[in-house]
């Protein structure tokens, strides 16, 4: 795993235009390596501080259910973390609410859970094209299950965002 703090982004670039690498996220890889969630978590490690979880699209692409890693990550942190960036970098963060079981260590860097992945991209307040698509895929893949996160969204009427969510979701699930 290489990215500018180990070569300049013109051998960088040179190297991947060999064939010798390949870009993943914001880094490279040699070409023999094979894209896993392993893979690409570490590929974003640099980019968090410890207390920094990935999120929606991009836990969605750590899980492999999107091809391309936004190019603005997404993290979040726990409320009580406080937690801020801690060198400035493009990324996306917000603080939520959420419990230790809704998040996992992969290759060192905390990702949602594929089922909290799927609530929060259920929940979100904009349109994206690709957003019930990747949805699907999170299910279609078995990394989540679509029909408890719709029970649980159908229990909770007060929660933010949840008749979209329903909505979206039964989408997903529907095709």
């Amino acid at each position: 795993m290489l990215d500018t703090e180990d070569l300049p982004v013109a051998e960088l670039s040179a190297l991947r235009l060999d064939g010798e690498l390949f870009g993943l996220g914001s880094s490279y890889c040699a070409i023999d390596e094979i894209d896993t969630p392993a893979l690409r978590a570490a590929s974003l490690a640099r980019l968090a501080a410890p207390r920094l979880i990935a999120e929606r699209f991009t836990a969605a692409w750590v899980w492999c259910a999107v091809d391309r890693c936004p190019e603005r990550p997404e993290f979040c942190s726990s409320l009580d973390a406080r937690s801020r960036p801690w060198k400035p970098l493009p990324i996306e963060h917000r603080e939520v609410s959420i419990v230790r079981d809704d998040v996992q260590l992969v290759a060192g860097l905390a990702v949602t859970t594929p089922t909290r992945t799927l609530l929060d991209l259920a929940r979100m307040p904009v349109e994206a094209d690709h957003l019930v698509g990747t949805m699907r895929r999170l299910v279609a893949d078995g990394l989540a299950d679509g029909r408890s996160v719709l029970s649980d969204l159908t229990s909770r009427p007060n929660l933010p965002h949840s008749r979209r969510a329903v909505a979206r979701l039964q989408e997903a699930l529907d095709r």
